[in-house]
């Protein structure tokens, strides 16, 4: 059987980001239940509404289009009136950077198809009218190297963010700082704490 470990540094920490936002969710346009986690609602998958469209191309059942920056594979959370989406925009070689080291039998192995771990990337979150589709804002959660690479068809904004009505939380993707992320949209501000500070 074959065994691929990793070294253990940062492996099992993580971002957390916080964003609050401008105004309160509420819309008299909102749905009864909203989306604000991955599998929704009640964490399994299924929604609450009814006569939702069971089938939908390029020109049927479809509301709106906007174009996103970047690439993500998180799934989009809804409150209200608005839709979070995370993405991560990758952009120019880093000179030495790279991927935390892979070991197979005990001998350094990189799986032919990662990449990624080379370059800046940009992590963000976005929040789009549910109406109209227009981009309300994005904030950057996370900008620099990351820790480790990914598969050439995935995303480091694969982590769906979650939401409560006042907050929304997204964990990017394998980057270089563990602690918790703190944005107030309000006042334009972050703070950050220690993995410990969160104990």
């Amino acid at each position: 059987m074959r065994r691929i470990t990793t070294l253990p540094l940062l492996t099992l920490t993580a971002c957390v980001m916080v964003f609050a936002a401008f105004t309160p969710f509420a819309s008299e346009a909102a749905p009864k239940h909203n989306w604000s986690q991955w599998r929704g609602p009640e964490g399994n998958g299924v929604s609450p509404e009814t006569n939702l469209p069971a089938e939908w191309s390029d020109s049927r059942n479809i509301k709106w289009k906007t174009p996103i920056p970047g690439r993500g594979h998180s799934s989009p959370v809804v409150w209200g009136d608005r839709i979070f989406l995370t993405t991560d925009i990758e952009g120019e070689t880093v000179p030495g950077a790279k991927a935390v080291e892979h070991k197979d039998d005990g001998k350094p192995y990189k799986h032919p198809d990662s990449i990624g771990a080379d370059r800046k990337h940009t992590f963000k979150v976005l929040c789009i009218d549910r109406g109209a589709g227009k981009m309300l804002w994005e904030r950057t959660a996370y900008e620099g190297t990351v820790y480790d690479d990914r598969h050439r068809k995935a995303s480091y904004a694969s982590p769906t963010p979650a939401t409560d009505g006042n907050y929304v939380f997204g964990l990017p993707a394998k980057s270089r700082q563990a602690g918790l992320h703190l944005s107030s949209f309000a006042v334009r501000s972050a703070q950050k704490s220690s993995p410990a500070a969160m104990n």
